[in-house]
């Protein structure tokens, strides 16, 4: 059915996750009488509705209700989440308990639609490479997806609906055995590569073929279950007034950021740094989202029987090996060598040995630009300007490769300025060195981060981001900080995860 505007507006307001819009999406496809007073109570109640919907991830974390591993004999906790909340659902229609009743809901769309997605129902160290920018790239593309099904003809598919008194639970295999067919591919299909920087260009066409109809049984498997327990509850909706012009009026943002598409930077900046970790080791452990960990972890001693530190030791193959690229015959294409899983981890260490081999194509890569390097003259440094450049120039520091080579102490002696001493020297060169060594970081941001006590590139590829961000943002804010920036903006948070991911991204050997 095409969605009122009133829908589309909210829809690109509210929903930000493939949560948010899968719960959405069912309430298009409702077919209880007063289909649409139904929708409208929802409406009403959107973000109790969409808060419901990320409760699993956000509230409870009980990821193990999550999954539904089809191959270890359904193993996994989504059968009895799906039921326990279904029940929730049922108990507050029938007291006409409205915004209990759709928060139990959203939390019920979570648990049922994470079966029908492939990577919740198996577990591989492959996965773990992928899994989390793999379901940002799906919510980007959500809508792209919702076209290719309508544009088939067919539209969504259609969802069994058992009736024996074991109904849901069925459904809610279903949905696994459904979506594990697609558990390899989705990993052999996806370009991480791509993902991290573009998302919806990770999922080649072949994927999203497999993918979009995947979503739209989750989508109208929901609406059957939602339309039962309206069914079994025998209630009638409230009468609810919801407006396209009430809603423009609660509108926290300007309209225009709801007519175009967005994209979320923070995410974006966390995929980015799983990308970095693979590049360098070639499994994702570090930066794998906490419910991969503890999924990760259970599955390790309840199902593999094996210890962490076997599993961590583990290589598995890369991911995207059948990717197809958007110009490439399907037919013709054919998958890159697999990476035997036999193969010893010191196999691993050539990903940043070739990081370490093609330093100078890196340094002109505009992708990954530096903006110093030990040849320019020493006033391109931060904090060195004409006058002081001029002053090292009469000692024999003409280049930033030449501040970097001497003690600080010695630099200073030689200077005998009593407001040059061999600390401020000092925080020259680490300023310096963290531009040459860190790509697209800018002088400014490495005035800031050694005045924040980050000394070294090392120092910064360890740091947590928000710590980090907290620590900049005060500084930012001091008359020092305010000197450094001038009329800049002081860094927000995702770049400030940037600056870490990028001191990840290089070697130790590709220091200045």
């Amino acid at each position: 059915m095409s969605p009122p505007l009133l829908y589309n507006v909210i829809f690109a307001w509210k929903c930000s996750s493939t949560h948010h819009k899968l719960a959405m999406d069912a309430l298009r496809h409702l077919e209880s009488p007063d289909a649409d007073q139904w929708m409208n109570l929802f409406l009403s109640h959107i973000e109790t509705y969409l808060d419901g919907s990320k409760a699993p991830d956000n509230k409870f974390k009980d990821f193990k209700n999550h999954v539904l591993h089809v191959k270890d004999n359904y193993w996994g906790g989504a059968v009895a989440a799906t039921q326990k909340w279904y029940e929730h659902t049922k108990s507050a229609l029938a007291v006409r308990n409205w915004s209990e009743a759709v928060y139990s809901a959203g939390v019920l769309s979570h648990y049922y639609s994470d079966p029908w997605q492939p990577f919740h129902t198996g577990q591989t160290e492959q996965e773990g490479v992928v899994h989390r920018a793999a379901e940002w790239s799906i919510a980007c593309a959500y809508q792209d997806l919702q076209a290719m099904l309508e544009a088939d003809g067919a539209g969504y598919p259609d969802v069994p609906m058992p009736t024996g008194d074991d109904w849901l639970a069925e459904m809610v295999r279903h949905a696994a055995k459904s979506s594990n067919v697609h558990y390899q591919a989705s990993i052999d299909h996806y370009d991480l590569k791509k993902g991290s920087k573009d998302p919806p260009t990770g999922l080649d066409e072949p994927l999203r073929r497999r993918i979009a109809p995947l979503l739209g049984s989750a989508v109208v498997g929901f609406a059957k279950i939602l339309d039962r327990a309206i069914a079994e509850t025998a209630v009638m909706p409230p009468k609810t007034n919801v407006t396209l012009l009430g809603v423009m009026a609660q509108l926290t943002v300007p309209i225009f950021f709801i007519t175009k598409k967005m994209k979320n930077a923070k995410e974006k900046a966390v995929v980015q740094a799983m990308y970095n970790e693979f590049q360098q080791t070639g499994k994702v452990l570090k930066t794998l989202s906490e419910d991969d960990k503890i999924i990760r972890a259970l599955h390790a001693e309840e199902v593999s029987k094996i210890p962490l530190e076997k599993l961590d030791a583990e290589i598995p193959p890369p991911p995207g090996q059948s990717h197809v690229a958007e110009s490439a015959v399907p037919t013709v294409v054919e998958p890159a060598k697999r990476m035997p899983a036999s193969e010893p981890a010191v196999k691993v260490l050539s990903r940043a040995e070739v990081v370490t081999a093609s330093v100078e194509k890196t340094r002109t890569d505009p992708g990954l630009k530096f903006y110093l390097d030990r040849t320019q003259p020493v006033e391109k440094a931060p904090s060195i300007g004409p006058k002081t450049a001029s002053q090292l120039d009469r000692i024999g520091v003409k280049t930033v490769g030449q501040l970097l080579d001497q003690p600080a102490d010695a630099i200073a002696a030689k200077l005998n300025q009593k407001h040059l001493d061999a600390t401020t020297i000092r925080g020259w060169q680490q300023q310096a060195r963290f531009v040459c060594e860190v790509p697209k970081l800018r002088g400014h941001d490495a005035q800031l981060l050694v005045a924040c006590s980050v000394g070294t590139r090392s120092d910064l590829a360890e740091k947590n981001a928000d710590d980090l961000y907290r620590a900049v943002t005060a500084f930012a804010q001091s008359p020092p900080g305010q000197r450094i920036l001038r009329d800049s903006a002081p860094p927000d948070w995702n770049e400030v995860l940037e600056w870490i991911t990028a001191a990840k991204s290089v070697t130790t050997s590709t220091a200045a």
